[in-house]
């Protein structure tokens, strides 16, 4: 229902790219579909998409989408929901003046699984191997969130050279969880022990977004030139309890063991943010040569209101941050290019023991090339990389719902992608990433070592073919490999969570408006682990999914 989009550089967030969700926008051509899906665990869906044209002069357009899910996964007592529905609608009162208007509106509801421990998936256990499709939690235990979004995209020529656009967001965002989560393995490698957790959080969050953009010439170059001012302004309050629980045989649980809560809330926290920034960036041409040059200047002020104890922690952080970038535009289609990049994030929240998360910087250096020539339906792409990154947050697997920060992650690697129609009938994509991640600045004995659940090697090949004339006009087949090498186990590496191949596989049918489509993911139903993060928590990968598809669109 949403798509990514690359974040542009006037926006905050890591120098290699930040994803963004936007949801549909009108569309001037109409749009008329229905969708239906079901599958394996019982997996099934219902979704529409209808937009286009409200008026005949084109001045009025909209754009309206909804979806019903609800199913499994595989891992026992997985059944979860979502309904989502948006609106949009443009209104083009001048040729010079366009404002969309949207909002939406999600619901999410299922349970958290926290997957297996390391002895029995990816450790030797002599009781056996556990059942990937194992749960480890409690059935009467809840994820509920809900996520409310409106605002408005505003842009206007006011010049053939000069455009102002104003983005204007509000959210408001609820997450309410109910949990039952280990904590250690007994000897017997069998016995887990679990501790209770509930947690319940709100999020306000109001956002705008002022900048204009100008083309002009100063001589044989060319610009254009961005510059502009954002603000975002948030509150979040938080409460959270602790339970006691039972363990759990994870070989043969038995399910029900009550929990017992604290009497009173333990931690109760509001948590108001206030973030502005001032930005620019010039890219510059001349003839076949580009550079661009950017700048960036943010302020950031958070607090974190301990309700219970009565303390209030403020934080006051300044940045600058820079870009820049050059490449050359060869007549056959090849770009080489050099880029430096500058980062500063502002982070929300808390450690456990109630310090404020620092925001996290960076700096990376990337040089590339990029090949798309004139005469082929081809693409692509290969870099290399040396990415730094200070105060990297993960997860605090002692104390769920909050996180710790590493001092410093380096990165070092090179991607490769590669996309080509190889003839009217045949695609194929073909990506491999090499990274090499060091923690290299930290107090702890992780000093050196990888960062878990980053597997250093990446690839992927996928294959789509369709038949386009004669009796089986509109079928089409395809299949395609994933492989992830091993990654670190531990926030030690004292263990490894190996390495899998996943094959996946497709078939579809169109005929007149109808598409039949057969999608299934783990063809072959390999076991495997897609990474851990402790000898407690291993999470396993999805088995052999198998979904139908059936739309119609006029």
């Amino acid at each position: 229902m949403e798509g990514p989009v690359p974040t542009p550089i006037d926006s905050q967030g890591q120098p290699s790219g930040v994803i963004a969700l936007v949801t549909k926008r009108p569309s001037e051509k109409p749009i008329h579909e229905f969708q239906l899906q079901g599958g394996s665990f019982e997996q099934r869906s219902g979704a529409f998409d209808f937009g286009g044209p409200v008026t005949e002069d084109g001045k009025l357009l909209y754009r309206f989408t909804g979806l019903l899910r609800e199913g499994g996964n595989g891992i026992d007592f997985s059944n979860d929901k979502r309904a989502f529905l948006s609106g949009a609608l443009t209104w083009r009162p001048t040729a010079e003046t366009e404002i969309t208007a949207y909002s939406l509106h999600q619901r999410n509801q299922g349970r958290w699984n926290f997957g297996l421990p390391a002895r029995g998936t990816v450790l030797p256990n002599p009781n056996g191997r556990i059942p990937v499709t194992r749960f480890i939690g409690e059935p009467d235990t809840y994820n509920r969130t809900e996520m409310t979004v409106a605002g408005y995209n505003l842009q206007h020529h006011v010049t053939e050279s000069l455009t102002f656009r104003q983005n204007v967001q509000y959210s408001r965002e609820s997450w309410e969880r109910r949990d039952v989560n280990p904590t250690s393995v007994g000897a017997d490698l069998r016995t887990v022990n679990r501790r209770a957790e509930s947690r319940h959080v709100t999020r306000d969050t109001f956002a705008i977004d002022n900048h204009a953009e100008l083309k002009a010439m100063t001589g044989p170059l060319q610009h254009t030139v961005l510059f502009g001012v954002d603000h975002r302004r948030g509150k979040t309050a938080v409460l959270g309890n602790y339970g006691t629980v039972g363990p759990i045989d994870v070989f043969a649980p038995v399910y029900g063991s009550p929990v017992v809560w604290s009497t009173t809330d333990q931690y109760a926290e509001r948590q108001p943010e206030n973030f502005i920034g001032v930005y620019v960036q010039d890219q510059i041409k001349l003839d076949q040569w580009i550079l661009t040059l950017g700048g960036r200047h943010d302020w950031a002020d958070t607090s974190i209101v301990d309700i219970i104890g009565g303390s209030v922690t403020n934080q006051n952080n300044r940045a600058f941050t820079k870009r820049a970038g050059l490449g050359y535009e060869f007549d056959s289609g090849v770009v080489p290019y050099v880029s430096y990049a500058e980062s500063f994030t502002p982070l929300s929240g808390r450690t456990f023991d109630g310090s404020p998360l620092r925001p996290e910087t960076g700096v990376q250096y990337e040089a590339g090339i990029k090949y798309q020539p004139r005469d082929m339906n081809l693409r692509i792409t290969a870099a290399v990389y040396d990415l730094q990154r200070q105060n990297v947050t993960t997860a605090d697997l002692a104390n769920p719902g909050f996180s710790i920060q590493i001092g410093e992650v380096t990165s070092r690697g090179f991607e490769f992608e590669a996309v080509a129609s190889l003839t009217s009938n045949l695609n194929l994509t073909a990506a491999y990433a090499y990274n090499d991640a060091r923690v290299t600045q930290s107090n702890d004995a992780n000093l050196g070592k990888r960062p878990v659940t980053t597997p250093p090697h990446l690839a992927s090949l996928w294959a789509d073919y369709t038949i386009r004339e004669g009796a089986l006009n509109g079928l089409g087949f395809g299949g395609g490999i994933r492989y992830v090498s091993a990654s670190a186990g531990d926030f030690l590496n004292t263990f490894e969570a190996p390495a899998y191949t996943v094959v996946d596989a497709m078939a579809r049918y169109d005929i007149d408006n109808w598409r039949f489509s057969v999608n299934v993911t783990n063809l072959f139903d390999n076991q495997y682990v897609v990474g851990c993060f402790s000898l407690v928590q291993c999470n396993v990968g999805r088995v052999r999914t198998v979904l139908g598809r059936v739309s119609y669109r006029w």
